[in-house]
C-alpha cells in the first residue's frame, strides 16, 4: 500500500475538518435546514415498483439521535429462486459513521474486491451509484448506494458539505438521506442482481424528487 504523501494529507484533513464544522454543530444546537416538502414520506416505499417494506428501525433512531429516519425492507430479485434483495434509507444529519463508511450498516463482513462509482442516466440527470462487489464469499455479494444531499444526489456529501460549511452555522445542518441496495447471488447471476440494484435505486430517486418537490 502506498503512503499518503503529507503534502496532500494535511489538505485533505483540513477539508475534511471544515466539513465536519456543521456536524459538530448539530450537536450543540440541533438545528435543520430541511428543504424536502414532505420528509416524512420518504419511508412510503410502496411507490417504488417490486419493494416490500418492513417499517422503520426504532432502536437504532434512538440509539443514534442525529437518525431521523431508517426504513427497510426487500426488493423483488430478477432472478427465479434467488433471495431477494434488501434495501435501506437512512436519513441522517450527525451520524459521521454514514459519511465515512456507509457500508457499516449492510450485514456481514464485507471485503469489497471491486468499487466503482457508475453515473446512471435518469430524467432528472445523472444518478451517482457506488458499486461493489465482493467475490469472497460462497455467494457473490453487492451493494449499491448513493446519498441525497439536500435534494441533490452525491456520490460523496461530505465535499460538497465543505462549501457550504459556514452558511450551515447560521441556516443549520442540511439532511443527508443514503438510500443502500445489499444482496447476494452466485457469479452467473450477479449481474443481473447488480442490475436490478440499480434499477430500484433509480426509482427511489424519482420517489425522492416527488416527496421533496424538486
Amino acid at each position: 500500500m502506498t503512503a499518503l504523501s503529507t503534502r496532500y494529507a494535511l489538505p485533505l484533513l483540513a477539508l475534511l475538518a471544515i466539513g465536519l464544522v456543521p456536524i459538530s454543530l448539530y450537536q450543540l444546537r440541533p438545528r435543520i435546514d430541511d428543504r424536502c416538502a414532505s420528509p416524512e414520506t420518504l419511508r412510503v416505499t410502496s411507490q417504488i415498483p417490486g419493494t416490500h417494506a418492513a417499517g422503520e428501525r426504532l432502536e437504532e433512531r434512538a440509539a443514534s439521535p442525529g437518525i431521523s429516519q431508517w426504513s427497510e425492507g426487500t426488493v423483488d430479485s430478477p432472478v427465479a429462486g434467488v433471495e431477494p434483495l434488501r434495501f435501506q434509507i437512512v436519513r441522517f444529519t450527525r451520524t459521521t459513521r454514514l459519511y465515512l463508511r456507509p457500508t457499516s450498516i449492510v450485514e456481514g463482513d464485507l471485503e469489497p474486491e471491486r468499487h466503482e462509482t457508475r453515473r446512471i442516466p435518469t430524467p432528472a440527470g445523472t444518478l451517482p451509484v457506488h458499486v461493489i462487489l465482493d467475490f469472497t464469499r460462497p455467494r457473490a455479494a453487492v451493494v449499491a448506494y448513493f446519498f441525497v444531499l439536500g435534494n441533490e444526489p452525491s456520490a460523496a456529501p461530505l465535499l460538497p458539505m465543505v462549501g457550504t460549511a459556514f452558511s450551515q452555522l447560521v441556516r443549520g445542518a442540511r439532511p443527508v438521506t443514503l438510500y443502500l441496495v445489499s444482496g447476494e447471488a452466485s457469479r452467473v447471476h450477479i449481474d443481473a442482481v447488480t442490475e436490478r440494484a440499480q434499477e430500484w435505486l433509480v426509482d427511489a430517486f424519482e420517489a425522492h424528487r416527488r416527496a421533496c418537490g424538486a
